[in-house]
This record gives C-alpha cells, sequence and structure tokens, in this order.
C-alpha cells in the first residue's frame, strides 16, 4: 500500500520543485552567458596587445631601418670606420646608440667579422655571420631579424656600409627584456612574456607566476588561447610565435582569468540569497493555499 501523501504537501511540493527548477536554470544560464562574455572580453584585450607588440615592432623597425641609411652613408661615420682602429670604431658606434636610441649597435667587416660591439654579447674577432641580417647585409641587401642567443632577444636590422662596394655592416637592435615587457603591460594593462618551450627569457609577471608560466610554456605554445595556473588564480594566455628554429621563441600575453571572473560568483551569490528567499516565500505561499484546499 503506497503511504498517503495529503494534498497540501503535494501542493506545496510541486510550488517549491517548480521555483527550484527556475532558480537552478536561472543561476545556470546566467553564469555561462556571464563568463562567455568576460572570456570574449579577455580575448578582446589579449588580441589588442598583440597588435600594440606588433605595432611597436613595426615602429622600432622602421626607425632602425632610416637611423641606419642615414648613418651608414654618413661620411664622418666611413671615415671612422675607415680607420681600422676598433677604438675609434668603437667610439663612433657607441656615439651611434646614443643618438637613436637603441640597445645594441654592431660593426662588422667586410667578412662578417665584429670589429665593434656595445652590448658585449660579443667579442672582437668573432663572426658576424651567424647573424641573418648581418649575412644578408654582406650580400647587400638590408635585412631584419629576431636575434635569439642564449637568454637574448634583440631585435636586429642591420645594412651595408658601401664605398662603392660593400665594405661592412651596421647593424643595430632593441632588446626583448623585462624593460619591453613592463612598457608594454603599462600600456595596454595586460603582462607580457618572452618564452621558449624550456623556460621564461623575459617578463611583466612576478616571480611566483613567472615560475608557473616556465613550467607550462611548452603547453601554452600549442594553441592560441589557453588557461595557466592553480583554480583560484589563473591566467587566459594568448601566444604567437615571434622566432623559429632551435631558438624559438613565442611571446605571451596574460590576463587574469578567475579575477575577471569575480563579479560572475557575485551574481550568483545575489541570485542564490534572492532566489532562497523567493522560495522559502513560495513554501509559506503554499502552505497557506494548500491549508485552504
Amino acid at each position: 500500500m503506497k503511504p498517503f501523501i495529503p494534498l497540501r504537501v503535494r501542493i506545496l511540493g510541486v510550488f517549491s520543485l517548480l521555483l527550484a527548477s527556475v532558480l537552478a536554470a536561472s543561476l545556470g544560464l546566467v553564469g555561462r552567458a556571464q563568463t562567455a562574455q568576460i572570456e570574449e572580453g579577455l580575448r578582446a584585450q589579449l588580441k589588442t596587445t598583440v597588435e600594440v607588440f606588433w605595432g611597436t615592432f613595426a615602429r622600432k623597425q622602421q626607425q632602425l631601418e632610416t637611423s641606419l641609411a642615414l648613418l651608414s652613408g654618413d661620411f664622418a661615420f666611413k671615415q671612422a670606420y675607415s680607420t681600422g682602429d676598433p677604438a675609434t670604431i668603437a667610439s663612433a658606434a657607441k656615439n651611434f646608440q646614443s643618438r637613436i636610441g637603441a640597445d645594441v649597435v654592431w660593426v662588422a667587416d667586410d667578412e662578417g667579422t665584429i670589429t665593434a660591439d656595445t652590448s658585449g654579447i660579443f667579442p672582437l674577432g668573432s663572426d658576424g655571420a651567424e647573424i641573418i641580417s648581418i649575412k644578408a647585409a654582406l650580400a647587400e641587401r638590408p635585412a631584419s631579424e629576431i636575434f635569439v642567443r642564449g637568454n637574448t632577444i634583440i631585435q636586429v636590422v642591420a645594412v651595408p656600409i658601401k664605398a662603392p662596394d660593400v665594405v661592412g655592416v651596421l647593424a643595430a637592435g632593441f632588446r626583448f627584456d623585462d624593460k619591453a615587457a613592463e612598457e608594454l603591460r603599462m600600456t595596454t594593462r595586460s603582462d607580457v612574456s618572452f618564452a621558449r618551450s624550456d623556460g621564461v627569457i623575459a617578463s611583466s609577471l612576478k616571480a611566483g607566476d613567472r615560475a608557473v608560466l616556465a613550467a607550462s610554456a611548452g603547453e601554452l605554445m600549442k594553441a592560441d588561447y589557453r588557461l595557466m595556473g592553480p583554480a583560484g588564480a589563473r591566467w587566459l594566455v594568448l601566444s604567437r610565435p615571434i622566432s623559429v628554429g632551435m631558438g624559438g621563441v613565442s611571446v605571451f600575453i596574460q590576463r587574469p582569468w578567475d579575477a575577471a571572473l569575480e563579479p560572475v560568483r557575485e551574481l550568483r551569490s545575489v541570485l542564490l540569497i534572492v532566489g532562497a528567499a523567493a522560495l522559502a516565500l513560495t513554501v509559506l505561499v503554499g502552505f497557506i493555499v494548500a491549508q485552504g484546499v
């Protein structure tokens, strides 16, 4: 024999179940809609930062190309270079570096041997032909590249020095370092990192988040967008390659994911409180109605 359930209890149960279902559905739909909207906004912000990065890259490249073209044809510089004196050439290179605000200036002879290096990366007499842009400039083709050596990343432009044949190469560049990453962060409010699959080279992230990125860099390179970090402190990351080959480096743009979802959690809490109050009121009204049936 089935247990007897009073009609008032059944009416009350129907009211309660109906409202609970509506409440659960509302929480789910609102949560998903808000999360999707926030994710779309974060992706748009990350894309904007990438565009700013490439815009900055193009602007600096144009600056280097214009400055190098002028200096490589400058009579005073050619005179300093023609002396063959390392101190004289180094002095001319440092003077040029300060004039254009570059981080690195290299001068190579007609065989690609480094005769001046303001960065200290190459000892004098080193073979500069490993720098692709210098090798191209020796063949009378001004060129640019992202040069990677160890934990050094440099945006390089090189042009030939002619008299009238090619007698050497003049190259200059800007570093991708913590300072460059921080400047991009200040402009876009997105954190920026430069990393390989084996670790981070430069970043605007704090030490703890930088370590998380270093551990995940290889995986993050496999897709445009990925989440990194522990639950509750995750980041949405967009990666783009800037250098290929054994020195392959990518730029990573990061925005806090869980922090951006905080409004969604707050909205869910408000809806839950309102829903609980509505459910309690429904139970009360349902009980009164059931009593009258």
